[in-house]
């Protein structure tokens, strides 16, 4: 119920956990072009189609994530919040061409959710905790990325780039020639998304400071009013124009401080043993 598309439960809600753009675009293309949406294109009004902005794209995005255009309960997600009138200004009230200037869906934070645990087969979701879904905790495909990321520290580069193979074989995506540190990172986070691991990662490589303290971005669809048909309007096969939001969680950016790779001892421990010594940052 509360990760279902917004709107398509009794409650009105859903969508409880809206995904980042930086997460989207960190699938990779098929192709091997880049992944990330091309900001002199959004900045000089280029009109895009659903295929031009995800056709390429590894299709673990499509099995994990759900956005404007992605098929869903015999239709047709929608994220859009203005329609392009041919005057060239933005309708937000209303409707044109038989189509409402915003959709039903287009109030959350980023027109991306979590798919991956997902069953549609259910339908419009009744009640709270409903779900026959059982949640992952272990898998091959991490035993694969547990093994490439030891074999790799170890030197034992064939074997590390023979398991990433694997994985990215079974995803249907082109296998590497070579492997580094960052690859092996970056293959956990895309075939482990919303799995529970990612956050552990960051904090068992040490690199969490970084990678949580910054901001993060969101993706408006404005729907081209000139290229719509009376009547006929499908949201995946549709010209729109694309806005980023900056900042999309608000004014204070996420942070993660260098303490927090570790958990205080605490006082009371400290003061009886007289050999414990604070965590870092703690003190």
């Amino acid at each position: 119920m509360w990760e279902n598309p917004f709107s398509y439960n009794v409650w009105a809600g859903g969508q409880q956990s809206t995904v980042y753009l930086e997460m989207v675009e960190a699938f990779e293309n098929m192709d091997g072009s880049s992944p990330k949406i091309d900001r002199e294109k959004i900045s000089a009004d280029h009109l895009w189609t659903l295929d031009e902005l995800w056709g390429k794209k590894d299709p673990r995005f499509r099995a994990s994530i759900y956005t404007h255009g992605t098929p869903w309960l015999e239709g047709i997600l929608d994220y859009h919040d203005a329609i392009l009138l041919p005057n060239g200004t933005l309708q937000t009230v209303g409707a044109y061409k038989g189509v409402n200037s915003r959709s039903r869906s287009y109030g959350r934070p980023t027109p991306f959710g979590i798919l991956k645990y997902l069953d549609e087969s259910k339908g419009i979701i009744q009640e709270r905790y409903y779900s026959d879904t059982d949640y992952i905790i272990f898998r091959l495909g991490e035993i694969y990325l547990n093994l490439a990321e030891a074999s790799f520290e170890l030197g034992f580069m064939d074997e590390a780039l023979t398991a990433i193979n694997a994985i990215r074989s079974r995803a249907g995506i082109p296998i590497l020639d070579n492997i580094d540190r960052e690859k092996i990172r970056h293959e956990r986070k895309v075939e482990l998304a919303f799995e529970g691991n990612r956050y552990f990662d960051l904090r068992r490589w040490r690199t969490a400071v970084d990678d949580l303290t910054r901001s993060f971005s969101g993706l408006r669809f404005i729907i081209d009013g000139a290229s719509l048909t009376e009547g006929e309007y499908d949201p995946s096969n549709q010209k729109f124009r694309l806005y980023i939001v900056e900042n999309v969680a608000g004014m204070h950016s996420p942070f993660f401080v260098e303490r927090n790779y570790y958990l205080p001892i605490g006082q009371s421990r400290t003061s009886s043993n007289p050999n414990l010594v604070e965590n870092p940052g703690y003190q």
